[in-house]
């Protein structure tokens, strides 16, 4: 009898003892459920499609994107006979690659600092060129097609336009700066918004509103070499975003109320932002490479929870941690995004692959 009762407070014991770890366990589930407040992100699903893409890309050549179902790219500067092929155009739909020419009357240099697509057969180029007649530097926006005709060239005044992109709307958003007000110290706003007909609907972001850096970080120059300094702008399905690497900072512009927000994005020291894409509000998700105690790599999304504050976080599976900086391309680049997809690229022995997710 004594037996049987010490066996039964054994038992009695061992049930306390499974009771106390399970409440053990269940309290460090429920930090761990507060600490994960701080947005976590799942990895990408399997890619949905893939494509190996035949360019062959170089640094006198705008960054290669993803725009209404082609892949674009142009020379950033074209004299005389290399206006012979200068844009890059390659259908999504059925691989057909066009190499439309591309000049401006009068000029004796075009300097593309930026391209977008607008429908199956055309496209616009932004940037500047220089007047034979007196070499006096004229800002342009123009509407060209894939024959290679330029069908409207519009004089944009002290306004470089350094990037643009093509809203659901089919009107244009550019991202530039006044050098003249930038001279004077006169306030401008940097992101405007035009018709396809190149009548301006709407002037944002303020130039005082970004910090006094801002000078002189031409998108041009620092988009052929420039570390933070370079600048991405995105037309997503809800909202414009532009992300402006000088100042680190992502400003986003809803395109039903016009209402901006701004954040400021605190991006790893010695970073190389390679590619942003913009798909619905908020949705945000760049790829880049920075070296800090280890070499980092891969693509992240941005979290916007906070209201002024941006950070970076990691996709688990698309981000290598590597002791030594490898001597090859970045291993996954964000080309754009394609509808609600976002596009990807891996570089092998010179081949190009995208891939289509839906995170």
């Amino acid at each position: 009898m004594s037996s049987a009762v010490s066996g039964s407070r054994k038992r009695r014991l061992w049930s306390k003892f499974c009771l106390a770890i399970l409440l053990l366990l269940s309290a460090i589930g429920a930090c761990s459920g507060l600490n994960g407040a701080i947005t976590r992100f799942d990895g990408f699903p399997p890619p949905w499609r893939q494509r190996v893409v035949s360019v062959s890309l170089s640094r006198g050549q705008t960054i290669p994107k993803i725009d209404h179902g082609y892949i674009l790219f142009a020379r950033h500067i074209i004299i005389g006979r290399s206006q012979q092929e200068a844009i890059y155009l390659q259908s999504l739909a059925d691989d057909a690659v066009r190499r439309p020419s591309f000049w401006l009357k009068d000029a004796s240099i075009v300097w593309v600092n930026d391209s977008a697509v607008s429908s199956s057969n055309e496209f616009f180029v932004v940037g500047s060129f220089a007047r034979s007649a007196d070499g006096a530097t004229i800002n342009f926006m123009t509407e060209s097609d894939v024959e290679g005709h330029v069908h409207a060239t519009i004089d944009m005044g002290t306004y470089e336009p350094e990037l643009a992109c093509v809203a659901p709307d089919g009107s244009i958003w550019t991202f530039g700066q006044d050098w003249s007000a930038e001279r004077s110290d006169i306030p401008y706003p940097m992101l405007r918004n035009y018709s396809s007909k190149g009548r301006l609907l709407g002037s944002y972001l303020p130039s005082e509103s970004l910090p006094p850096a801002r000078l002189n970080f031409s998108t041009r120059l620092h988009r052929m070499g420039g570390a933070r300094g370079r600048m991405f702008l995105q037309c997503g399905q809800q909202s414009v975003g532009a992300y402006i690497g000088p100042v680190s900072a992502w400003v986003e512009i809803d395109l039903a109320s016009r209402t901006t927000e701004v954040w400021q994005v605190e991006p790893p020291s010695r970073s190389i932002m390679t590619g942003f894409a913009l798909l619905a509000k908020h949705e945000v998700y760049c790829s880049y490479a920075a070296r800090n105690s280890v070499f980092v790599r891969g693509i992240f999304k941005l979290n916007l929870n906070q209201s002024t504050i941006a950070t970076w976080e990691p996709i688990p599976g698309m981000v290598d941690y590597v002791s030594a900086a490898p001597d090859s391309a970045p291993a996954m680049t964000v080309i754009g995004a394609d509808g609600p997809s976002l596009v990807y690229q891996k570089i092998e022995s010179k081949r190009h692959i995208f891939f289509w997710v839906r995170p």
